[in-house]
């Protein structure tokens, strides 16, 4: 049963590599940078949307 216990780990618990460790951090990392950039989009926004109703001199 070795074979199929190997894959209710892997289904369960993921890959061995890259270690789980390393997953966790990247999955992270991509979460504070997506953070950020919506973030920022949250902060031009406003700037944009006044812009383009204000007339120019």
């Amino acid at each position: 049963m070795a074979p199929q216990r190997r894959t209710l780990k892997e289904y369960v618990l993921g890959p061995d590599r890259p270690p789980s460790m390393e997953r966790f951090n990247t999955a992270v990392n991509d979460l504070a940078d997506k953070a950020v950039a919506e973030r920022a989009e949250d902060l031009v926004a406003p700037v944009a949307h006044i812009a383009q109703h204000e007339p120019v001199a």
